[in-house]
């Protein structure tokens, strides 16, 4: 899984406030994988603790 471009976080913020269900877990490099689920499935996402948090507002 690729880290996410800074152009990708605006629509990935969208995103995160239409998802049904989100969760986020720390890796061992200190990456954060965002997990949004629609209903449908869920999405997976790897970013890092700054987008984490920009992301999360």
């Amino acid at each position: 899984m690729n880290m996410l471009s800074n152009a990708d976080i605006e629509a990935l913020r969208s995103m995160y406030q239409e998802a049904h269900y989100k969760s986020a877990s720390l890796n061992s490099d200190g990456t954060y994988n965002l997990y949004l689920n629609f209903g449908y499935g869920c999405d997976e996402y790897r970013v890092n603790e700054e987008q984490l948090n920009y992301i999360q507002q």
